[in-house]
């Protein structure tokens, strides 16, 4: 679970840092390609709000590997669609509806894995990984 949330930071610490740039390198504006990211965010109430409701329905962590696969689909919209409007919308909603589940369903793993017992131990050791993951990002973009 730590490699997997690991991994996903340092995707999104990515996307932020390299989203904007590489919309236009493909002939976007820059207001637009803001208003874009902007939009990833938006749309992370959505997707909290449907990982709430189905995480009552069903097992968390197939939730869990779904919000991977929906961020790993919605990259490959992107890279695929580059050059269509169209298809960077599709990317923000399917990302975005993704990214925002994301923090709700590491904190549910932890609780259903692990119990209330261990909560606060294991949770802070995720989030230690997950903050190192933004620190390298932020070291890298550096150099």
């Amino acid at each position: 679970m730590t490699v997997a949330f690991f991994l996903n930071t340092v995707a999104l610490g990515g996307l932020s840092v390299h989203f904007i740039p590489f919309l236009t390198d493909h002939g976007y504006d820059g207001s637009f390609a803001a208003s874009m990211l902007g939009l990833v965010g938006i749309l992370a109430l959505p997707g909290r709000l449907v990982f709430t409701m189905l995480g009552e329905k069903l097992p968390r962590s197939l939730l869990a590997a779904c919000l991977f696969s929906l961020q790993t689909v919605s990259l490959v919209v992107l890279l695929l669609t580059a050059n269509s409007t169209g298809g960077v919308i599709a990317f923000v909603i399917i990302f975005g509806i993704g990214f925002g589940a994301i923090t709700p369903a590491r904190a549910a793993l932890v609780a259903d894995f692990y119990g209330r017992r261990h909560y606060a131990t294991i949770n802070s050791v995720l989030a230690f990984f997950a903050t190192a993951a933004r620190a390298a990002l932020r070291g890298w973009s550096c150099l």
